[in-house]
């Protein structure tokens, strides 16, 4: 058989009707914001949780810094990540691994630096360039912008008129086209000169979110999510390696300049020298040490500014053949971009399978489902509650999961009887059930049902 692979959108779609079942169910207060999830696979299971706590993530995160931008109008490198955490709407139980420390102490403090250290982290990994279609980030949507503290004052000054005759020529806001296009592929290429991106400090922050985060806000522990800055060459004639991105003259930046300045590559490298020595004194970016005579650059984060977009999207020039061209916009993520943080910071998935095997964690997911806030905030050894448990059909009997009015069935189950059964868990006490299934497209006996949903109900 030949088998399509990654077409569906299975886990998309799921999480996006999770997402809004849930965060709605809070909002209206009429039915009990939590939700089950079945599924035929176990291995879909631990695939859905994990899948829905990412989005998770990216989008408290980026809803927070949309709502810091939107309320102080621009944030520097110094109060950004600091910003973001408080406009996130999270508390201390929320990430802490101790939630019954006291918000007062030392510790607590210790967890928060901590999490803004992390979350700091996050941010400049967000610049990079991102998943457009999938899971766009708030340039892409057009909400937030990134600018570079002092590059209009550059343009206008006479300083940048040495670096070559072929600038004397064009007007600050061309000027400023090009030297923001270099120092965004920069970004986007993650080449940043921070602390929380240098591998040593990075050593240090995984140890502490061991220590002080839970691993839900934390960091995953099947996963290293942290890396070091990328760098860019400005290279020499050496043969050594350098593990570098390469500005030389076939580089997209050096394709990009020399089209736009009309330079031969003896000419684009005499350019570059200038360029970057200039870039270099008025603190956009940094030389980092050389290896052998290869020059090593990386943007310096100090000059990154984030201030609220204008809704429009410009194709990045460097990979443009007209001028100031537009994207359209996702406007599913510019909308969701834009709600408010705090409808994300309650989410959290866990699966509920046969693989799920350390001692004791099934039964405590189920507890961490089954009770409520107050309930679970009084046993310190449940943490908060949990509003999703994605689950393969070990649930489906022998479980009390209380007052559950929300089924999600993320493909049409084997047989009627599966369906009742699953369905079944949902109004158990006598109120409404609301049963939500997901038909595939490439899936024929999801197909078949859809066409003949009677046949199933």
């Amino acid at each position: 058989k030949l088998a399509s692979l990654s077409t569906e959108g299975r886990s998309s779609a799921t999480t996006v009707l999770a997402t809004s079942l849930l965060r709605n169910a809070r909002y209206i207060e009429a039915i009990k914001d939590k939700l089950l999830t079945f599924t035929d696979n176990r291995q879909d299971a631990s695939l859905q949780s994990a899948h829905f706590n990412d989005f998770v993530h990216v989008a408290l995160l980026r809803t927070a810094l949309y709502s810091a931008v939107r309320e102080l109008g621009e944030l520097n490198f110094y109060n950004v990540a600091h910003e973001v955490v408080k406009a996130s709407g999270l508390t201390l139980a929320d990430i802490a691994i101790n939630p019954q420390l006291d918000p007062n102490s030392q510790a607590a403090r210790e967890v928060w630096n901590t999490f803004t250290d992390l979350t700091e982290y996050r941010i400049y990994e967000g610049l990079r360039r991102g998943w457009r279609f999938v899971h766009p980030n708030l340039e892409q949507v057009g909400l937030v912008k990134i600018d570079y503290r002092g590059l209009d004052e550059l343009c206008e000054s006479r300083d940048i008129e040495t670096v070559h005759p072929a600038i004397l020529a064009l007007s600050p806001a061309e000027r400023k086209e090009i030297i923001s296009a270099v120092l965004t592929h920069f970004r986007k290429k993650f080449a940043i000169k921070a602390r929380v991106l240098e591998e040593t400090f990075q050593k240090q922050l995984r140890r502490r979110c061991e220590q002080y985060l839970n691993d839900f806000w934390g960091l995953d522990p099947d996963f290293d999510e942290l890396r070091p800055a990328n760098r860019f060459v400005r290279p020499g004639t050496s043969t050594r390696e350098t593990g570098a991105f390469s500005l030389g003259s076939q580089s997209a930046i050096g394709r990009f300049i020399r089209k736009r300045l009309s330079l031969s590559d003896d000419e684009y490298l005499k350019f570059l020298d200038s360029l970057l020595d200039l870039l270099v004194q008025h603190g956009f970016l940094f030389k980092l040490d050389p290896i052998d005579d290869h020059q090593l650059y990386q943007l310096d984060a100090s000059c990154l500014k984030w201030i609220l977009g204008d809704g429009r999207v410009l194709i990045d020039p460097l990979y443009s053949r007209r001028p100031n061209p537009e994207r359209p916009v996702n406007p599913f993520f510019q909308r969701l971009y834009q709600e408010s943080p705090s409808s994300f910071a309650f989410l959290e998935a866990r699966e509920h399978t046969a693989q799920v095997v350390r001692v004791g964690e099934r039964e405590r997911r189920e507890k961490r489902f089954r009770l409520s806030d107050e309930e679970c905030q009084r046993d310190p050894e449940l943490g908060r509650r949990l509003p999703y448990l994605v689950c393969s059909p070990t649930m489906e009997l022998g479980i009390d999961i209380a007052d559950l009015e929300l089924v999600h069935m993320r493909n049409v189950p084997p047989t009627p009887a599966n369906y009742a059964q699953r369905s079944g868990r949902a109004g158990r006490q006598g109120q409404p059930g609301y049963i939500l299934t997901y038909c595939g497209a490439f899936n024929n006996h999801d197909q078949y049902f859809f066409r003949r949903r009677t046949d199933m109900v």
